[in-house]
C-alpha cells in the first residue's frame, strides 16, 4: 500500500510538474511571440527611420546645392553691381568734365556778347550824336 500510495503521489507530482511545465512553455511561447512582435515593430521603425534619414540626406544635399547656387549668384550680382557702379562713376566724371567745358565756353560767349553789346551801345550813341551834329551844321548855315 505504501508503494501504491507512493506511486500515486509520484504520479500526481509528475502530473503537477507536467502541467507546470506546460504553463511555463505557454508563458515562454507568449513571451517569444511578444518579443518577435516587438522585434518586427522595431525593425519596421528602423527601416522607416532609415528611409527618413535617407530622404533628409537627399534634402540636405539639395539644399547645399541651392545654397552654393545662391552664393554664386550673389557673387555674380556683386561683381555686376561693382562694374555698374564703376561705369556710373566713370560716366559721371566724363559728364562733369563735359559740363565744365560747356560752362567755360558759355561763360566766354557771354563775355564776348557783353563786350559786343557795349560796342553796339557805343555805336548807337555815336550815331545818335552824328544826328545831332548834322542838325547843328544845318542850323548854322
Amino acid at each position: 500500500m505504501f508503494m501504491s500510495h507512493r506511486i500515486r503521489h509520484l504520479k500526481e507530482e509528475l502530473h503537477k510538474r507536467s502541467m507546470q511545465e506546460v504553463k511555463e512553455v505557454q508563458t515562454l511561447e507568449t513571451m517569444v511571440q511578444s518579443v518577435e512582435q516587438n522585434l518586427h515593430l522595431m525593425t519596421k521603425r528602423a527601416v522607416k527611420a532609415e528611409n527618413i534619414v535617407s530622404k533628409l540626406k537627399q534634402e540636405v544635399h539639395q539644399l547645399q546645392s541651392q545654397l552654393e547656387e545662391c552664393r554664386s549668384e550673389n557673387e555674380r550680382l556683386r561683381a555686376a553691381e561693382t562694374a555698374t557702379l564703376n561705369a556710373v562713376k566713370q560716366n559721371a566724371q566724363v559728364a562733369s568734365e563735359y559740363l565744365n567745358r560747356v560752362a567755360n565756353s558759355a561763360k566766354s560767349s557771354v563775355r564776348q556778347l557783353l563786350t559786343e553789346t557795349e560796342t553796339l551801345c557805343l555805336i548807337s550813341q555815336m550815331l545818335f550824336s552824328i544826328d545831332k551834329i548834322s542838325e547843328v551844321h544845318t542850323e548854322h548855315r
